[in-house]
Formats: structure tokens, C-alpha cells, sequence
């Protein structure tokens, strides 16, 4: 008798090609996520620098002696202090806003506070305690980036701009 081989029924797997096709299937939709991921991330970095401008003059500094001499002199003190980020933000009047922020440094993010009238914005970091003298119902935006604190006064709403 003939010898005959059995090689068992019809398979239903997936041959070479219909893996190379699932495969770039799968890396095209890998590809398509991270597009998204990256997109919304850069979306959401623009929006953030337009909430968080570094625009407008900057806030005039004071020394530590002139800041005691004049919160003794008007009875004031910098009674409203947050802790954001590793830095600590004070003012003498008015409301703030917090939070993380574009530092201005490719695509890292600082601690800042938005004041409405502070009068008076310090920032303490390791670089040390800055004074601003933002004057009386100035909005301000303050800034502790890796090389300091920075502040910028709102433009005045109605002032002429060049």
C-alpha cells in the first residue's frame, strides 16, 4: 500500500502578507495617536502663553530696606502669600491667580501668579526674595523662572499703544 501523508484540513490563519498588513495597520494607528498626543500638547502649551502673557513694562523693583520703610510707613504688610512650584509669591492687596506657566524656556512650565491690584508683589526663590513696586490698581503677572523672578504690569486699558 501507497504511502499517503495527512497535512490535517484547511488552516484559517493569517498568511505573510496579512501580517505585514495588520502590522502597518497597528503602526499607522501608533503613529496617529502620538500625532494627536503631540498636537493637543502643543495646543494646550499656546494656549497657555496667551493666559500667562510676558508682555507689557516690566515691574519696577525695590530694595528690601525701601520695602520695610514703606509698608512701616503706611501701616501695610504683604499679608497674602501662596507656595507655588518650590516659590513663594506675596502681595499686599487684591486677588491672585496661581499656577504653573510657560517659563519662557522652550517648552518647560514656572510658577507665576496673576494679581489684580497688588501694590506690592514679592517672590521668593533660591535665587533669593525680589520686590516689585506694581503701585495701586496695576494687574500684574509674575514670573519665578530658573534665572529669577520676573514681573510685567497689564497695560493700562484705554492707553494709547505703538
Amino acid at each position: 500500500m501507497p504511502a499517503t501523508r495527512d497535512y490535517g484540513g484547511p488552516s484559517l490563519g493569517v498568511g505573510r502578507s496579512g501580517r505585514r498588513v495588520l502590522a502597518a495597520v497597528a503602526g499607522l494607528g501608533l503613529v496617529g495617536a502620538a500625532a494627536v498626543v503631540v498636537s493637543n500638547e502643543v495646543f494646550q502649551f499656546r494656549d497657555d502663553s496667551r493666559a500667562w502673557p510676558r508682555t507689557g513694562a516690566p515691574c519696577p523693583t525695590i530694595g528690601p530696606r525701601l520695602v520695610a520703610r514703606t509698608l512701616a510707613l503706611h501701616g501695610l504688610s504683604v499679608r497674602y502669600r501662596v507656595n507655588v512650584g518650590g516659590a513663594e509669591f506675596g502681595r499686599a492687596f487684591g486677588d491672585g491667580d496661581c499656577g504653573m506657566a510657560p517659563s519662557g524656556v522652550g517648552w518647560s512650565y514656572a510658577p507665576a501668579c496673576r494679581f489684580d491690584a497688588p501694590a506690592l508683589v514679592t517672590v521668593r526663590t533660591a535665587h533669593g526674595e525680589t520686590y516689585f513696586l506694581t503701585g495701586l490698581g496695576r494687574a500684574v503677572t509674575a514670573f519665578a523662572g530658573a534665572d529669577g523672578a520676573h514681573c510685567y504690569l497689564a497695560p493700562v486699558a484705554g492707553a494709547a499703544t505703538s
